[in-house]
């Protein structure tokens, strides 16, 4: 049995993908192409577990409720059994593994082996490794706001060199914005030959699209396959300091563990704040990850984009501060009375599942609110025209 193996990287339309090959998965298995179950769903995360260190804790072991060494190797151990009982009912010649968790998480040579091994033993012979790389400091940004999404309280990417008081470990950020490594790494284990690398570039994908472009990397066969909506949008500048702020006051886990009263509060986030100006970029951090991974991402380029200046488009960012935000404490304030809304009405839907009298969920109702609130302010100060609409 053959593999194909994407690995990522984190914000380079992983979602888009994962969504995409479970719309089309009967279409896909008809055609002898496996799209797993065992390993998740939709987003194949349970395999990069599968390889980590029966040390290592992170979401994903706390998601899964692994809390000792011994829960770990227990589950790589089930998972290992899941999926070669699934790969042998299944009966295909082709799988197809997509996660970008496997990029992000597997940051040394051992648990890529690990990985290696953990697939030879389900039965698969051959595996190519296709990953997405994306210009680092727009990669940065992009983490930064979907960190806030997930509950961080980060203020900012952090430079890769160091946190600078962001709240980020710059480890995290090196590593998925370190393209040779990246290429190295996974190359050493599974064969140089076996990589392909594909830019994260509109201008470079076939077609001028992602998901055209997957299928012709992933030679999957022409067919009439269901495409997934656009979803994952990306906060506005108002929506990622207000969020920010959220998340100090309702945090992701508490104690280790999912907190129930967080719920899905980032969909509501994205309804009412993805319109305004985007996060302006720090031309300093810019310079910092073009000073970083330009050598890098040259070595890339000459390997496999020769016919390419250069592997990423020039980007000038403005020096001009165009910040469009109220006073922070004016933010601290709306956000800490959205909090205190979010977790009444999360309260009243958990007691609601449980059969208890809850109230009704107005939420969505104040958010608008609040954003027009804000709004208000900005014309007040004058950062926006008093015609301008919140």
């Amino acid at each position: 049995m053959e593999c194909l193996l994407h690995i990522g990287t984190d914000k380079t339309g992983t979602t888009s993908i994962q969504e995409f090959l479970h719309l089309n998965r009967q279409r896909l298995a008809r055609r002898g192409i496996l799209f797993t179950r065992s390993c998740g769903e939709i987003n194949n995360h349970f395999l990069a577990v599968a390889a980590y260190d029966s040390v290592q804790r992170d979401d994903l072991t706390a998601n899964l409720s692994l809390r000792t060494n011994h829960d770990i190797e227990v589950y790589q151990q089930l998972l290992q059994a899941r999926l070669h009982r699934e790969l042998r009912e299944a009966g295909v010649p082709r799988v197809v593994f997509s996660s970008e968790h496997l990029q992000s998480r597997l940051k040394a040579a051992r648990q890529i082996e690990r990985l290696r091994r953990f697939l030879t033993q389900a039965g698969i012979r051959k595996t190519k490794v296709t990953v997405y790389l994306r210009d680092p400091a727009d990669l940065a940004y992009s983490l930064h706001s979907t960190s806030i999404k997930g509950g961080h309280p980060g203020t900012g990417p952090c430079r890769p060199d160091s946190d600078d008081g962001t709240g980020y470990d710059p480890a995290y950020f090196r590593n998925v914005c370190d393209h040779r490594a990246t290429i190295e790494r996974w190359g050493n284990v599974f064969g140089m030959e076996n990589i392909i690398p594909r830019l994260f570039r509109r201008d470079q994908f076939i077609q001028g699209d992602l998901l055209s472009d997957f299928i012709a990397t992933a030679q999957l066969p022409a067919l009439p396959y269901d495409f997934p909506k656009a979803h994952n949008e990306a906060l506005d500048h108002l929506g990622l300091e207000l969020m920010r702020r959220f998340n100090a006051c309702v945090p992701a886990f508490v104690d280790g563990a999912p907190n129930p009263l967080r719920g899905q509060v980032w969909s509501l986030f994205e309804k009412h704040f993805t319109t305004g100006e985007r996060q302006p970029q720090s031309p300093e951090i810019r310079q910092a990850y073009e000073d970083a991974f330009g050598e890098g991402n040259e070595w890339v380029r000459q390997r496999y984009f020769p016919n390419l200046p250069a592997l990423f488009e020039t980007r000038h960012v403005s020096t001009v501060n165009h910040n469009t935000l109220p006073p922070g404490r004016w933010l601290d304030q709306c956000a800490a009375m959205v909090a205190e809304l979010w977790l009444e009405v999360r309260k009243n839907d958990l007691q609601a599942r449980q059969g208890e009298p809850a109230a009704p969920q107005t939420l969505p109702f104040v958010l608008g609110r609040v954003r027009k609130t804000v709004g208000s302010m900005l014309r007040k100060v004058g950062v926006l025209p008093k015609s301008s609409a919140a």
